[in-house]
């Protein structure tokens, strides 16, 4: 397993990408680029990993999901769902704690790698010790501005390309205001519809791509636990850092006839993201050359390995790669 191609995408893509709005060439010359560095590293140790095995066995070498520029404005949807009218701020009052909470995060984005290699420690006791004194959960600092109690729909942490929207059911959650069934429905469509109207106001881009209902595409005994709408946010909206590289193109407009104009300023650290796209190569006895002309779900490779294995897998919502399958 290679965690670096990970890593590196996620803190480097701005020097990777010279279209990113946090490019500098000035920088980029003088750090090269890391995602390509660490990529011909990775292909560097598979091919040797690939000469100490036979000519007999399987190789599959898989990419679990993508990576690209970073993209939506999820650090906003606590104010375009408040101006819908769907969810209510929480009433937090953060005093001189707030504040010094604030300035400590901003040293600490701008705190030198051997610098938060020596203080992490020492830094998520003190994370531990300010959760626990200002008002509201230790929760990412968008999913908290909201009040589950008070709003009919909240955030929950589902990463940044996508965001996950749960409703306030009645019999679900502590304080339901949403009754399942036709009023479920009817808010589900109508602020499907708010969302996918809303716009980038410089670019004029769509800055939804789809939402839609969990219901809708999975199935079994914990549905309830994942969040009731997902919204996928448009790839060709492309969002800057004011905390790494280039500022340029941190600050997001958005706009609709609804909500008129919300604006704030991403500075959040990581300049790339993740992609449901992934890639794999298999190559062995009895797998014929070629290139797939279909997609291949994530779901299918469990049960594929464990059938070369000769293991039984059941319970399983995935199939065998039948072009993997020896001949």
């Amino acid at each position: 397993v290679f965690t670096e191609s990970h890593c590196i995408g996620h803190q480097c893509w701005h020097l990777h990408d010279p279209q990113n709005p946090a490019y500098d060439r000035e920088i980029a010359a003088l750090t090269g680029d890391p995602v390509r560095e660490v990529y011909v590293a990775i292909d560097r140790a598979i091919r040797e990993i690939l000469a100490e095995v036979s000519d007999d066995t399987i190789v599959v070498v898989l990419a679990a999901h993508g990576m690209s520029h970073r993209t939506g404005v999820q650090f906003l949807l606590p104010e375009i769902l408040e101006r819908l009218g769907v969810a209510v701020r929480r009433e937090v009052d953060s005093g001189v704690l707030g504040r010094v909470d604030d300035a400590l995060t901003r040293i600490w984005q701008h705190t030198p790698g051997f610098g938060k290699r020596a203080l992490s420690g020492y830094r998520d006791t003190l994370r531990a010790w300010f959760d626990n004194r200002i008002d509201g959960p230790p929760l990412p600092p968008h999913i908290r501005q909201l009040d589950p109690s008070k709003s009919r729909c909240f955030l929950t942490d589902n990463g940044f390309p996508t965001s996950g929207l749960r409703l306030n059911l009645v019999g679900r959650e502590p304080s339901g205001l949403i009754e399942p069934g036709p009023d479920e429905d009817a808010f589900c469509a109508k602020l499907s519809a708010d969302l996918l109207d809303l716009v980038d106001t410089d670019t004029g881009i769509p800055l939804v791509k789809e939402v839609f209902r969990t219901k809708d595409r999975y199935e079994g005994e914990y549905l309830d636990r994942l969040p009731d709408l997902v919204v996928i946010w448009n790839e060709e909206h492309v969002l800057g850092s004011a905390s790494c590289g280039n500022p340029t193109g941190s600050t997001a407009r958005v706009h609709s006839n609804k909500i008129g104009t919300v604006e704030g300023v991403n500075t959040y650290v990581r300049t790339g993201d993740h992609r449901p796209q992934g890639m794999f190569v298999a190559l062995g006895p009895g797998i014929r050359a070629g290139q797939l002309d279909r997609t291949v779900s994530i779901m299918n490779f469990a049960p594929t390995f464990c059938a070369l294995l000769d293991v039984e897998l059941e319970d399983i919502d995935g199939h065998t790669i039948a072009e993997i399958m020896p001949t």
